[in-house]
């Protein structure tokens, strides 16, 4: 059973991967459909056209977020990312 051996480890590479994936913008503005948009690509946009108070608040939200999925795993078994 190498499972509880290799949990903590999988873990912190899944959470580094949703903390990547959670910021990427660049990418997401080649491949982002009509109509669709991320966040960070709303951020991005207001960011653009001088929104600095939206900006502020969302990525206060999007900070959050992050934080909030980190501190949702398991309670008894904290992982460490390095």
């Amino acid at each position: 059973m190498r499972w509880p051996q290799l949990a903590p480890q999988l873990a912190a590479a899944w959470y580094v991967t949703y903390l990547l994936c959670l910021w990427d913008v660049e990418s997401l503005v080649l491949i982002v459909p009509p109509g669709g948009e991320t966040l960070a690509l709303r951020i991005f946009n207001l960011l653009h056209y001088g929104h600095n108070t939206q900006v502020n608040a969302l990525c206060l939200l999007l900070l959050l977020l992050a934080i909030l999925r980190c501190s949702c795993g398991d309670a008894g078994n904290a992982f460490v990312l390095f």
